[in-house]
Formats: C-alpha cells, sequence, structure tokens
C-alpha cells in the first residue's frame, strides 16, 4: 500500500514480493532517493542479483523520474526504509523456515508431508515458529 501511495509504477516493472523491490525500496525509501544516487543503476543490479536486465533497471529509474505518487516528507522516506528493512528481514526467515520445513518433510513424516500440501507458506512457517521454540 505505501508503493501504491508514493510509487505505484514500479509494480509494473518488478513484483512487490520480488527481492529486489524490498531492497530498493530498505534502501531509498522512495523515488526521490533513487533519483539522487548516481550509482543508482549499480546499485539496483546489485540488488536484484546480476539477474535485471539493464533495460528494466533503467526503466525502474525512469519510472522514479516520472511517478505520479505523493511527493514523500522525510519522516514518509524513514517510514518507508524502516518497513522495507522489515520486509527483507520476515522474506529472509521465511525462506529460511521454508528450508527447514522442507527438510522436515523430506525425512519423511506422513504428518509433515500432509501439512506441506494443506497449508501455505505462511502457516508451516507459523508452525515450525512454534514448533522450533517449543510451543504446543
Amino acid at each position: 500500500s505505501l508503493l501504491a501511495r508514493y510509487w505505484s509504477e514500479i509494480t509494473d516493472l518488478i513484483r512487490v514480493s520480488q527481492g529486489t523491490t524490498l531492497q530498493i525500496l530498505k534502501h531509498y525509501g522512495g523515488p526521490s532517493a533513487l533519483l539522487q544516487d548516481p550509482n543508482a543503476s549499480k546499485r539496483i543490479y546489485h540488488f536484484s542479483r546480476h539477474q535485471l536486465k539493464q533495460e528494466t533497471i533503467q526503466q525502474i529509474i525512469d519510472s522514479a523520474r516520472q511517478t505520479h505518487g505523493v511527493v514523500q516528507t522525510a519522516w514518509d522516506i524513514r517510514y518507508v526504509c524502516e518497513t522495507g528493512e522489515q520486509s527483507v528481514t520476515l522474506s529472509k526467515e521465511l525462506r529460511q523456515l521454508d528450508k527447514t520445513f522442507q527438510l522436515l518433510v523430506d525425512r519423511g513424516t506422513e504428518t509433515l508431508q500432509q501439512m506441506r500440501r494443506a497449508f501455505g507458506a505462511a502457516t508451516r512457517s507459523k508452525v515450525l515458529k512454534h514448533h522450533r521454540f517449543g510451543y504446543p
């Protein structure tokens, strides 16, 4: 929802759930800070783990320049950076929990295999967190 307010155009170019988008938000907080960075192109390429084409990176920069979003205050930028940081952290944790869950499923317990088929990633992660920390 923050992107819809300040920089909705970026979602036409890359998915919000993509790590690149989250890293951009964490680092810049919005389009104005990105435009002030002379190394933005290189940094976005790094955030994408060298996956984005230069054309797409340039489109991201152009979208920051041409956005119709609300102009951000310093507080808005800080809030988006903090939210981006939390999202990156949660995304990493979710991936790690999914790996842990997959290892448990691969060990062959029928109950976990059924959970894998029945639940989404968020529910599986919640179950694993409770299991990992000793909750019933």
